[in-house]
């Protein structure tokens, strides 16, 4: 039985009959390559795959020769997957997932592709790639075959068990940057947040979302449109705050959801509160039950009897075409979930990022890792705001698991994010300075420097700042170790 639903795999068209080097589109399109977090990473598994033409094919010519190379090839490409999907499980089980760190290894489901198929030996060949998600030292760490620093996999695939070995690489890691903050804050802030239900006994649910009110109504600092946590309905008007950024107010709304607020005769209200709220938010969690099994998990609003929004329906939402920061946090939804917002025809990696889970989510106990994401997203220090980048706000969550596994929280879609602070003005950048307050930005910073003190720009990677700067890390009393743009000189 299969344990996931293999999304349809990628053939590219024939190459050339010279042909006989690898296709330069195996390392995958730019979603694949998107991706990032600070305790795990992607990796390139590559294979060299025959298809051969025997028995009625081998008579076969022109389109109808190709057609029937492509349709062997993409069955292929799912026996492989499959295969490999099984082999990292017999490696390591769920049992062993569960009860140590850093054991996991998941297949991105959209990746599995073969490039072009390459005429040779009177059939063809084509490359298969996927990327696999891990902790950072997977390749030390899973027993692969080593031949100096290359990794490779044994495995046999399909029904006559043909015999495949994939070399194992790291993939190129996307730079850090921040979300999209003046996007979202263009109008003021609007946060969603959907508890699902809990299938286990005692149920924590109720729990988790108890305490992602309390943190919004105490630290967060939010007004509560009741007295209570009990009494908030499903139609109760969002929690309501503010907070400075670059000297504004910005309104903070926030609506948060739970399996409770339905009765048991109108539980499709809990979907339909989702599917109302995702039209507009600029923040969308959905913390709960998830999985592998795209077409059966996704939002699962209730239990007993269970109520949801398959991943696979993702795609048919009422999204907007703004920027939408979404949260999924749930097991395993790395192999998945991203992927379907980005089926959706009014999204792409440059107006949505995607956090997830490549194993388990954090422990079900209080909603920890929702808690630490407001905060990245929300908090303020002396009232004003300050723009936190993806590593922060990853690293934030990867710090809240409280199971004996490793999660692995990471971000789609950062590529074209931006590398300075929103907060920055880039033509101060060398100014001299001798205070912090002297240089302009809540978070720019005056930096010793080798020609004495000077105005810096808080950013995440060199290529966010401009020509003549870099981006180096500094030490500063408020702030940490953080980074900021500086002359290279």
């Amino acid at each position: 039985m299969r344990r996931f639903a293999f999304l349809a795999p990628v053939v590219l068209s024939l190459a050339a009959a010279c042909s006989s080097a690898p296709s330069e589109d195996v390392a995958g399109d730019e979603a694949e390559l998107n991706y990032r977090s600070d305790v795990g990473r992607e990796f390139d598994v590559v294979g060299e795959v025959s298809v051969p033409m025997v028995g009625l094919d081998v008579n076969l010519t022109g389109d109808a020769r190709t057609t029937r190379a492509s349709s062997i090839a993409k069955d292929k490409i799912t026996d492989i997957t499959e295969a490999l999907d099984k082999k990292l499980f017999e490696i390591w089980p769920e049992e062993k997932r569960s009860k140590e760190k850093n054991v996991i290894a998941m297949i991105r489901m959209s990746t599995p592709s073969g490039g072009e198929l390459r005429e040779a030996d009177g059939g063809y060949v084509f490359t298969y790639h996927a990327q696999v998600a891990g902790p950072n030292a997977l390749l030390e760490t899973l027993p692969l075959a080593r031949d100096g620093v290359k990794r490779s996999l044994a495995l046999e695939f399909g029904i006559h068990k043909e015999p495949l070995t994939l070399s194992w690489s790291p993939a190129t890691q996307t730079a850090n940057s921040y979300p999209l903050y003046a996007d979202m804050f263009e109008d003021g802030l609007d946060v969603y947040v959907h508890v699902g239900g809990d299938h286990l006994t005692p149920r924590h649910d109720l729990d988790e979302a108890k305490a992602i009110y309390t943190e919004l109504t105490t630290s967060l600092g939010l007004r509560s449109p009741v007295g209570r946590f009990e009494d908030l309905k499903i139609d109760s008007p969002p929690l309501k705050g503010s907070m400075t950024v670059a000297g504004k107010a910005v309104e903070v709304r926030a609506s948060l959801v739970w399996a409770d607020m339905a009765p048991a005769d109108k539980l499709d209200t809990l979907l339909d509160a989702f599917k109302t709220h995702v039209k507009t938010a600029d923040v969308v969690i959905y913390r709960g039950h998830a999985g592998t099994q795209l077409d059966y998990s996704g939002v699962v609003a209730h239990y007993n009897p269970r109520v949801s929004i398959p991943a696979t329906e993702f795609r048919n939402l009422d999204l907007p075409s703004k920027y939408q920061l979404f949260f999924f946090d749930g097991c395993e939804t790395y192999t998945g979930y991203a992927d379907q917002i980005y089926e959706h025809p009014k999204k792409d990696e440059k107006n949505a990022d995607v956090i997830t889970s490549v194993s388990f989510a954090s422990a079900l106990y209080r909603g920890e890792a929702v808690r630490s994401f407001l905060h990245s997203v929300i908090d303020k220090t002396g009232e004003k705001w300050i723009p936190r980048s993806w590593d922060d706000v990853i690293s934030g969550l990867n710090k809240t698991q409280l199971g004996p596994w490793t999660s692995i929280y990471g971000v789609h879609g950062l590529e074209d994010n931006p590398r300075m602070s929103m907060l920055a003005d880039p033509s101060w950048i060398g100014h001299a300075c001798t205070y912090n307050s002297d240089c302009r930005g809540d978070d720019s910073l005056c930096i010793a420097m080798p020609s004495g003190k000077t105005c810096g720009a808080a950013c995440t990677d060199d290529s966010g700042c401009p020509t003549g700067n870099k981006c180096i890390a500094v030490t500063s009393q408020r702030f940490g170790t953080t980074k900021q743009c500086a002359p290279a000189r």
